[in-house]
């Protein structure tokens, strides 16, 4: 190492000049084209190091914290392709402008595939040349560092939010019900396919006494966490009442519009510019009879009695929107073949049928063939979907 630094007396502070801060290696034989390189560079407000030969070079490249490299590629034992060759794990940092004295094309596109990002012919006349290119190199691998730093931030932040998706997602899983169960006489089966990585669709049936049997479909406006927390905060305010029932002697459960009416108002007074569409009810063995409010969920379920197939009631307003909305239960009887079909809107979504009327009709005459789940797991294997898909059935044992 010939030179661990040149500095001429009249070169530029580092207040003067920010180039001070840049530290740039001359790796040269040549003792006139090595010295005179160097002090255009200080002058130019540079820190040089200087190597004469490629086994010095090396040991700047590979020790040294550089900037830039200037690379003479004829060197006498240990050329200029040879120190590329010896520092490839750091030419990934450190742009390295080869230069030489033979105007070869084919030794420029080899020293260019080995890593060195530009190639300047000697004589060099117009020293400015040297810084222009300098600068550029530094310039673009400055951006080529900002770029890897910001892609590693992009990829930590993306695995954190996918460790908090895959947490949520297992969260939401908890909050469901067994996927088949029997209560209250009936047999309950609740299929659930999110669109994306969490849903905006939740339901949940469960027994409140030996008589009461409580059970709901909702679907969240939008996809993702915001919609998966609404789900979780329609679960917490259900648990509420339960609780108020069973200690407090509060109706609010066993009766729909009560429900939808306290569900409304803790929904709209969180602010999170979220609604829903519920549909809530509530079977009652002693009375034989089904009671419910449809808080604007679409397509209403299909209500079985017999040989008959119904929809069952619509008109009522969604949950979230307005805070002094009012519901309306109403109620049906039961019967011993009694079966309820509730499904979110993706299931409309996925079906290939248009207009949506024609849907519905497929969605009924299905169900009176009995082949309404076959159909929904076919649509579960789509490739494409555009929303939430959910499957809730009641059957009557």
């Amino acid at each position: 190492m010939e030179i661990p630094r040149v500095k001429l007396s009249h070169e530029a502070s580092d207040t003067e000049n920010p180039k001070t801060s840049r530290c740039v290696a001359i790796i040269d034989d040549d003792a006139g084209m090595r010295s005179m390189f160097a002090m255009f560079l200080s002058r130019q407000g540079y820190t040089v190091l200087t190597a004469a030969d490629g086994k010095t070079g090396i040991e700047l490249l590979t020790t040294r914290k550089l900037d830039a490299v200037l690379l003479d590629l004829h060197m006498p034992q240990i050329t200029g392709f040879d120190v590329l060759e010896e520092a490839k794990p750091v030419l990934s940092d450190v742009p390295v402008v080869v230069v030489s004295g033979t105007s070869d094309i084919a030794e420029a596109m080899k020293a260019i595939k080995m890593g060195a990002i530009d190639f300047l012919l000697k004589p060099i006349t117009d020293l400015s040349i040297i810084t222009h290119t300098l600068e550029k190199s530094i310039e673009r691998f400055a951006f080529k560092r900002q770029s890897k730093a910001y892609q590693l931030k992009l990829e930590e932040t993306v695995q954190t939010l996918r460790e908090g998706e895959i947490a949520a997602k297992k969260m939401q899983k908890r909050l469901l019900p067994p996927p088949s169960c029997e209560l209250c006489g009936f047999c309950l089966t609740g299929n659930l396919l999110a669109r994306d990585y969490l849903s905006g669709d939740f339901y949940d049936y469960f027994a409140l006494n030996d008589t009461t049997l409580i059970f709901y479909l909702a679907d969240i406006a939008g996809h993702g966490v915001s919609s998966a927390f609404v789900t979780v905060l329609l679960k917490s305010i259900v648990n509420k009442c339960v609780d108020n029932f069973h200690k407090n002697a509060d109706d609010t459960i066993i009766h729909p519009h009560k429900f939808l009416q306290q569900l409304n108002k803790e929904i709209c007074a969180e602010h999170l510019g979220k609604y829903l569409t519920i549909f809530f009810g509530k079977i009652d063995l002693i009375s034989d009879t089904l009671s419910y409010v449809n808080g604007g969920h679409f397509p209403p379920p299909i209500i079985v009695k017999e040989d008959t197939e119904e929809y069952a009631a619509t008109g009522e307003s969604p949950v979230g929107i307005d805070p002094e909305a009012t519901f309306q239960t109403k109620e049906t009887k039961l019967t011993d073949q009694f079966q309820l079909y509730l499904f979110s809107d993706g299931v409309i979504d996925a079906m290939s049928q248009d207009p949506i009327r024609e849907k519905m009709e497929k969605l009924r005459d299905l169900v009176q063939l009995g082949r309404l789940e076959p159909f929904y797991e076919k649509l579960k294997q789509q490739d494409q979907r555009t929303d939430d898909m959910s499957l809730v059935t009641l059957k009557r044992i």
